[in-house]
């Protein structure tokens, strides 16, 4: 236990309320440890350092998953390059966890659906 040393207002975007923007705001207390030094206590709903919570990163990674980032960014009313550190952070996170070690050879296929470059790739494990 750590006596707090201040507080601060931050605010984190939340999921759309219908078609309106919902933000969370909350004055979060920075502690001062006699081992550590002050630093601001994590909150359970955003993770550290980002500005959105977590459902909203949910939300926002399943998205991508079917539509390409600037249609997604239309349509959360959030800039592509805000959204492309969030899915970076968790196809890092993904890639982290991956075991290659037994990988020896992988086919990989690559085609592009129309003239607006929609590009469809594949990766396999031939074994």
């Amino acid at each position: 236990m750590c006596k707090a040393h201040d507080f601060k207002e931050y605010t984190w975007r939340h999921l759309n309320f219908f078609q309106h923007h919902c933000y969370l705001t909350a004055r979060v207390p920075r502690i001062n440890c006699s081992e550590h030094g002050i630093r601001r206590v994590d909150v359970p709903w955003a993770r550290k350092g980002s500005r959105f919570t977590l459902l909203f990163e949910q939300v926002v990674m399943s998205l991508v998953r079917e539509m390409p980032i600037n249609a997604v960014a239309r349509h959360v009313g959030v800039t592509d390059k805000r959204l492309w550190r969030i899915v970076y952070h968790y196809v890092s996170k993904a890639i982290e966890t991956l075991d290659l070690k037994d990988l020896k050879a992988i086919g990989l296929d690559e085609t592009a659906s129309k003239r607006g470059y929609n590009y469809i790739t594949v990766f396999i494990d031939l074994d």
